[in-house]
């Protein structure tokens, strides 16, 4: 029995605070589950519940990835940190998605600064 999988991008990955209860509900154990499986001898269970966690993007699991950054082993080192990544990118644009401000808010903030330090330059010419 062959099992096909489609890789869901990111911008297609809905946040946590978008989920519907029964997802959360199911969510919880899935989580809890996976964080248990960091603290397995296998390396390569390690590295799945990291890989997995970082695809869940709970921000529940950073506590307990990032002393994995730290692993002796590159490959846990590796897959913990895109994992920890991944979840805070997750959360920051759940932040700024839910801020009330326009979408263009960072290029907003851009441009000011800017502008901004144009003005000082300009001021600094004329002294």
């Amino acid at each position: 029995m062959e099992i096909h999988t489609k890789k869901i991008p990111d911008t297609e990955r809905k946040n946590p605070s978008e989920m519907s209860d029964p997802v959360k509900k199911f969510r919880a154990p899935l989580v809890e589950y996976l964080i248990s499986g960091l603290e397995e001898n296998n390396k390569w269970v390690r590295v799945m519940a990291a890989e997995l966690l970082g695809m869940v993007g709970d921000p529940r699991a950073i506590k307990s990835l990032e002393p994995l950054i730290v692993d002796k082993d590159p490959d846990i080192r590796t897959i913990s940190l895109g994992a920890v990544s991944r979840i805070r990118s997750l959360r920051s644009y759940d932040t700024l998605s839910r801020s009330g401000e326009c979408g263009t808010c960072m290029i907003r903030l851009i441009a000011e600064e800017a502008i901004s330090n144009r003005k000082i330059r300009s001021e600094a010419q004329n002294i």
